[in-house]
């Protein structure tokens, strides 16, 4: 996947427990791609969504720069990423 990619997805908040902890977004599509980003993005409250099981709807840019900054072990996760816009979804397709 390369950098600075504008996604716009639908997935589900999980906790991962590596490291520190961080919350990620596990995606529906037939990928399964997983999307980690910081606790707390500039300029966005994201206390209200870092939810376990919660459904979002989200577009968000890959960043390269947050491979400089978070452990490797967390970067194994998933592919870091920038929330440009979220809003609370519905349930999983069947």
């Amino acid at each position: 996947m390369g950098i600075g990619l504008e996604l716009h997805r639908t997935g589900t908040i999980t906790y991962v427990p590596i490291d520190e902890g961080f919350y990620g977004i596990v995606c529906d599509d037939e990928d399964g791609y997983k999307y980690l980003y910081p606790i707390h993005p500039f300029g966005y409250p994201w206390s209200s969504y870092q939810v376990e099981g919660l459904r979002i709807s989200f577009v968000a840019t890959t960043r390269e720069d947050y491979y400089s900054i978070l452990p490797s072990s967390v970067l194994q996760w998933g592919v870091p990423v920038e929330i440009l816009s979220v809003t609370i979804a519905g349930a999983p397709p069947e």
